[in-house]
């Protein structure tokens, strides 16, 4: 990270640390302003953002030539959930190919990878090149509200080898992927959009479970993780303090006992159970101040200058 901030002035430096989302078809005037006045260099793009895939080429290609324009000295970070199945925010614009909880029915890792390929290849092709996938979750509570599908399955094992081909799938295709939602969001019976939801296990059961697929996936050479928005207090001795706010999930756990050396990013603060409990522009510097890498702020204009 040093080596990417050096010679930038300390605005420039800050806004690499904020990854964004916007309205619109074309380059709104605040995403405009984000990239020339405040060096925003990462963009979240969602189904709002989205009407077919020329749209798509020619928004992402209009965002590069702003941030060129503006003197940023590398391209822009695009990225997007393209989970497959349930959550996918391209539509018709591309393949809709099966989800998780699909493949986990199939259990072949040639085809999670060969699903993975062609749907990097698909982004690639649209100029997009970081996908916030795939989710590595464990499905082991049937009341989740926001897992479930989006999961490979309830074995942790079987979820460690798909995520693991579905990593190197995205890596062939020459995109980022990215492990979600660390330590684990499987396990609970509360949407971490609408409040803070709990998992009250010991490292001893995480180790056996929750962290088997990110170890494979970080084995596999995935170059991010997201962390989740969920309150371990077994291991950060404090209740309804979020995962993504603790140094001890992510640098304790994340970064030192699972030797994890690529970049961190938060789920979105715009999320009730950050924005609600802390505030969002007070949890982005609480989430830089655990380790966190990359914050995202991925709806509202004065939430992400704010921050």
């Amino acid at each position: 990270m040093d080596n990417y901030t050096d010679g930038m002035t300390l605005e420039e430096q800050i806004g690499q640390l904020l990854m964004v989302g916007f309205w619109g078809s074309t380059p709104s005037q605040e995403i405009i302003d984000l990239i020339q006045r405040h060096h925003v260099g990462n963009i979240l793009l969602f189904s709002r953002n989205i009407r077919d895939a020329r749209q798509v080429f020619e928004l992402t290609q209009s965002l590069q030539a702003i941030a060129q324009e503006a003197g940023q000295r590398y391209p822009l970070l695009i990225a997007i959930d393209q989970e497959n199945g349930l959550v996918q925010r391209l539509g018709e614009a591309v393949t809709l190919f099966p989800g998780n909880m699909a493949l986990g029915a199939i259990g072949s890792e040639k085809v999670a990878y060969e699903v993975a390929l062609a749907t990097g290849r698909e982004l690639k092709a649209l100029g997009i090149n970081m996908n916030l996938a795939p989710v590595v979750d464990v499905n082991n509570n049937p009341a989740n509200p926001v897992i479930g599908v989006r999961s490979f399955g309830e074995d942790a094992r079987q979820v460690a080898r798909l995520a693991a081909s579905m990593v190197k799938g995205y890596h062939a295709a020459g995109i980022l992927a990215c492990l979600k939602h660390f330590p684990g969001h499987g396990d609970t019976a509360v949407d971490s959009h609408l409040a803070l939801p709990t998992i009250p296990y010991a490292l001893e059961r995480l180790e056996a479970l929750e962290l088997v697929p990110f170890r494979s996936g970080i084995e596999a050479g995935a170059e991010s993780v997201m962390i989740a928005h969920v309150s371990f207090p077994a291991l950060t001795r404090q209740d309804m303090l979020p995962a993504t706010l603790s140094s001890a999930i992510v640098q304790g756990l994340l970064r030192e006992k699972l030797g994890f050396n690529g970049v961190i990013l938060s789920d979105c603060l715009e999320m009730k159970a950050i924005s609600e409990t802390f505030g969002t522009e007070r949890a982005a510097v609480m989430a830089l101040q655990a380790g966190i890498d990359l914050v995202l702020v991925s709806h509202h204009y004065t939430q992400q200058r704010g921050s």
